[in-house]
């Protein structure tokens, strides 16, 4: 069961996932104003049928293990579980750090790095307990929630060497359809 959350020109893309999916079974969250990351994926949440959800960003294409990653969220006994991309040299993301447990201890701001783990938009998620959190409407996810409560709460990390790629810039979204249709 998928449920997508949508906002600006949800109807192109509704109209498009009827025609291309008509079987697969979705639910659409639709913002009538923008709710920040947080927002929207408390609302989608209100709309789950299950506990243990899987969120992903929709800018960002993350080839995971969705079972080792389910596997890694069960054992931490997580409120949420990050796959986590390793990267070398680069500016254009912030790194995560965890402890010898796998839980993440830091989240840094962007600067260049040699090497390290970011986050890859893919998390596991006590949607339950995260609905109950009683955070804002409109919220960051990752600042207000994955940041605010890294210390709080068990926030989990698991690295995942796979194809990732942030298409949130031209060149990456061009580099993305090359990739995807050779």
């Amino acid at each position: 069961r998928f449920i997508f959350s949508l906002g600006y020109k949800h109807e192109v893309i509704i109209d498009w996932l009827e025609k291309q999916y008509p079987q697969l079974d979705k639910v659409y969250a639709i913002e009538a104003t923008p709710l920040g990351t947080g927002g929207a994926i408390q609302l989608a949440g209100s709309k789950a049928i299950t506990n243990n959800v899987v969120v992903v960003n929709g800018d960002t294409l993350f080839n995971i293990d969705i079972k080792s990653l389910y596997q890694f969220y069960q054992q931490q006994q997580a409120a949420c579980a990050l796959a986590l991309k390793p990267m070398t040299n680069f500016l254009r993301y912030g790194t995560v750090t965890l402890n010898e447990n796998g839980l993440i201890n830091a989240f840094k701001e962007k600067q260049y790095c040699d090497t390290g783990l970011i986050n890859g938009g893919v998390y596991l998620l006590n949607r339950q307990h995260f609905l109950s959190l009683g955070l804002p409407k409109q919220f960051s996810f990752e600042k207000d929630y994955l940041e605010a409560f890294t210390n709080k709460e068990k926030i989990a990390g698991l690295a995942m060497d796979n194809y990732f790629i942030d298409i949130g810039i031209p060149e990456d979204y061009n580099k993305a359809q090359q990739d995807l249709h050779p």
